[in-house]
C-alpha cells in the first residue's frame, strides 16, 4: 500500500486470517463496523495499522505490534518483512493448520469431518520457483514478487527452495546482463539422475545474443541443464540444453513435465495427494480425469481402472503424460482439448478434476445434469471456488470426506482433496 494522504491511523484486534492471508480487524467508522485487512498480521495480534477506508475492503499496514499474539513465530527468513513469497511464516505452524482447516471448513456441510495431512519438510522443499526479472541500465533485477506489488525483490537465499534451485537462482541475474525489458524465469529440476536445474524463460521482447551465449556456457559447464527461452512475438521457443522439467512422480517413478505445464511444489506431499486421489477412486473403474496436466494423477489411476480417459489443455504436457505412460507401459487415453467445454461420457463412472484457481463452474454444473457418475473426486488449491462448486453439486452429490495436504508450509495456501457420491433417489 502507498503511504500518502487517505491514510487513518487505527488501533484493532486481528480476530481471525482471510483465505488470501491476511489479519482482519474490525473497526468503528462513520458508524460501521469497517472491516480491514492487514498482512503480516497475528491471529489475537493488537495493532496500530494505518488504514486506507478507500479501499473495499479497507487495506492497512501495520505501524506498530501494541500486543503480540502467542500465535506468533519467528521467521526463519531475513527477507520476510520484504519477500511476498511466504505470508504466513510470521505464525506457529498450529496456528497455520487449524487457519487452513477453518477456511476449508467453511466451503463443506455443516459437521463435515476434515483430516489434515501435515508435511514432513517445512523448510526447502520447494522444487520449482518463478522469478520476476526486470533489465535496465544493463543491469537486472531478479527476485520473488513483493507483497502487493509487482516489483522483484532480490534475496541472499530462499529457505524453502530446494538447495540445487537456490544456488542456480543466485546467478540467473547475471544471465540477463546488458538486455533490456521484463518477464520470468521458471526454475525447476531436471532430467534424472543428474536432476540438475532448469530454466523457462518468458520475455517480453528479443534478448541479446550474449544471454543466449551465457545460457550456452552454463550448460556446458552443468550448471544448468537447459534453458527454453520465449521471447516477444516468436511462435517458436529456442532451446539450450535439454530444459525439459521433471519430478518425482506418486508411483516412484520419473515424472516428466511439459516445457509450461503446472507441478505442485512440493513434490513429497504431491506424492501423499496422488496417492490419496488413486485410493478415493478406488479400482475397476472407468473414470474421466479433467485438467489432468502431464500425469501426475493418471499414472496412478491408470494401473487399477478399468478405463481412463485423461483431459489436458495444453498439448505440450498432454503429449509428456503419454511418453510417461508408455515408459511405465500404461494404457490410458489422453486427449487435448479445452477442459471447460468438456462434456461428461455416458460410460463414465468416476469423474476427477483439477481445476486452477478459477475452479470448475461449468464442469460442475455438467456433472449435475447426468444420472451415471457414482463418484467425484474433486482437488482444489483456492476454497472460494471450491465452496461456489460443492454448492452446485450438492443436490445430485453427497459429501463423503475430505483431506487438507499441507502443500505449502509458511503459507496461506493448501490443497483440498473432497470425494463426493451420488446421492440415492
Amino acid at each position: 500500500m502507498k503511504h500518502g494522504q487517505g491514510l487513518v491511523e487505527v488501533r484493532l484486534r486481528i480476530h481471525e486470517l482471510a483465505p488470501t492471508g491476511e489479519g482482519v480487524g474490525l473497526v468503528l467508522r462513520a458508524g460501521d463496523n469497517r472491516a480491514v485487512f492487514v498482512p503480516r498480521a497475528a491471529l489475537g495480534d493488537e495493532l496500530l495499522v494505518a488504514a486506507d477506508f478507500s479501499r473495499k475492503p479497507a487495506r492497512g499496514q501495520i505501524r506498530s505490534i501494541l500486543t503480540a499474539s502467542s500465535s506468533r513465530a519467528e521467521p526463519p527468513c531475513e527477507a520476510f518483512e520484504r519477500c511476498g513469497g511466504c505470508d504466513w511464516m510470521h505464525l506457529s505452524r498450529d496456528t497455520q493448520l487449524d487457519a487452513h482447516a477453518a477456511h476449508v471448513k467453511l466451503a463443506l456441510p455443516d459437521g463435515a469431518d476434515l483430516v489434515v495431512v501435515r508435511a514432513g519438510t517445512l523448510l526447502r522443499y520447494r522444487t520449482r520457483a518463478r522469478l520476476h526479472v526486470k533489465a535496465s541500465g544493463g543491469r537486472a533485477v531478479v527476485g520473488f514478487m513483493a507483497g502487493e506489488s509487482h516489483a522483484p525483490v532480490e534475496v541472499a537465499s530462499c529457505v524453502v527452495l530446494h538447495p540445487s534451485l537456490d544456488h542456480a537462482r543466485a546467478f540467473v541475474a547475471g544471465l540477463f546482463d546488458g538486455a533490456s525489458g521484463e518477464g520470468e524465469a521458471r526454475l525447476t529440476r531436471g532430467a534424472f539422475p543428474d536432476r540438475k536445474p532448469v530454466l523457462s524463460v518468458s520475455w517480453s521482447r528479443e534478448l541479446p545474443a550474449t544471454v543466449y551465449a551465457r545460457a550456452e556456457a552454463l550448460v556446458s559447464e552443468g550448471a544448468l541443464g537447459g534453458v527454453r527461452f520465449s521471447c516477444g512475438e516468436s511462435a517458436r521457443p529456442s532451446v539450450v540444453g535439454d530444459a525439459t522439467p521433471w519430478m518425482d512422480g506418486a508411483d516412484a517413478q520419473p515424472l516428466e513435465l511439459g516445457p509450461a505445464g503446472f507441478a505442485q511444489a512440493s513434490e513429497e506431499m504431491n506424492g501423499r495427494l496422488a496417492r490419496a486421489v488413486g485410493e478415493a477412486v478406488g479400482g475397476g473403474s472407468r473414470v474421466l480425469e479433467l485438467y489432468a496436466g502431464a500425469g501426475n494423477f493418471t499414472m496412478v489411476l491408470a494401473r487399477n481402472n478399468e478405463k481412463l480417459v485423461a483431459v489436458e489443455l495444453d498439448s505440450a504436457s498432454c503429449e509428456a503424460s503419454r511418453r510417461n505412460l508408455k515408459r511405465r507401459d500404461l494404457t490410458a487415453t489422453v486427449r487435448a482439448a479445452d477442459v471447460a467445454c468438456q462434456e461428461i461420457p455416458k460410460n463414465v463412472d468416476v469423474v476427477v478434476l483439477d481445476p486452477p484457481r478459477a475452479g470448475a463452474a461449468n464442469i460442475a454444473a455438467a456433472l449435475t445434469a447426468v444420472t451415471h457418475v457414482k463418484r467425484v473426486v474433486y482437488v482444489s488449491c483456492d476454497t472460494r471456488t471450491l465452496a461456489r462448486d460443492l454448492e452446485t453439486l450438492a443436490p445430485r452429490y453427497a459429501f463423503e470426506r475430505a483431506t487438507v495436504f499441507e502443500m505449502f508450509p509458511h503459507t496461506s495456501h493448501c490443497e483440498t482433496m473432497v470425494v463426493l457420491k451420488r446421492r440415492r433417489k
